[in-house]
């Protein structure tokens, strides 16, 4: 029942499996190596054309390539949605998302956005220029070291401030520091200027303006109130070890009272 090449009827081609449909010669067929699968083979290229393409598959989906593979549009966004679960990318030996032409790579997560992977293995994002922009906080956090390191490092905090906060110490360990501000408030109950080398530390205060006017070095006694008799307003004391015991005590003073 068959005319110009026209099925009418359902086609059984070798129930056993080792029949198959072939195409020009015997590197191009369509057969059935084992019960329940159906296998395309070509010793070329398998070209699908259509406007759509559906792949529908009730289990696992795999795309397996013995050689560097592409896959691509040629025009409009190429989208992988994972409805159900995650969508998991992984390379043995690395990951590359790369956007070669003049567009970008962006990742977005209604729910957040979490690289992580396996103790011990660095994260490398090797970029001419990163730009993380988010609408509320970015957190970077580690069990261990967070570096910065680059030719500079530029926090712009903005109109807002840039907190830095830690329950151990702030170190800052530079060769030179510069802190260019209109003012400057420190709030802390000691601060020390320490030096190992020979007629250091050394404080200076400067005033590179060309007029007559001099630096000030202000002590303000700031009680909230009246002030009252005796109150102490400022005071600069010298201390050293004695000669003997040895233990600091204070050799000279100069006290401001009311």
């Amino acid at each position: 029942n068959a005319a110009a090449g026209n099925f009418y009827q359902d086609l059984l081609v070798g129930p056993s499996g080792d029949k198959k449909v072939q195409f020009r010669d015997s590197g191009i067929f369509i057969n059935s190596s084992a019960d329940g699968q159906l296998d395309i083979d070509a010793d070329g290229e398998v070209e699908i054309a259509s406007a759509k393409l559906d792949f529908d598959a009730s289990a696992d989906f795999v795309i397996t390539g013995g050689a560097a593979s592409t896959v691509e549009t040629s025009a409009g966004n190429l989208t992988i949605d994972s409805k159900a679960a995650n969508l998991v990318l992984d390379g043995h030996t690395g990951v590359d998302i790369d956007a070669t032409n003049s567009g970008k790579v962006s990742i977005d997560g209604a729910g957040g956005i979490d690289i992580g992977v396996a103790a011990d293995v660095a994260i490398d994002i090797d970029a001419s220029t990163l730009d993380i922009d988010a609408s509320g906080a970015v957190a970077l956090d580690s069990a261990s070291t967070i570096t910065l390191t680059g030719a500079g490092v530029n926090l712009a905090g903005g109109s807002s401030e840039i907190d830095i906060t830690t329950s151990g110490a702030l170190d800052i360990n530079s060769g030179a520091a510069t802190v260019d501000a209109s003012s400057l408030t420190v709030t802390s109950d000691t601060v020390t200027f320490t030096s190992a080398n020979s007629n250091d530390p050394v404080v200076t205060i400067q005033n590179t303006t060309a007029d007559a006017a001099a630096p000030r070095l202000k002590f303000n006694k700031n009680r909230g109130a009246d002030a009252v008799d005796g109150d102490d307003v400022g005071d600069i004391q010298f201390w050293s070890y004695d000669d003997g015991t040895p233990s600091v005590q204070q050799y000279a003073g100069i006290l401001a009272e009311v």
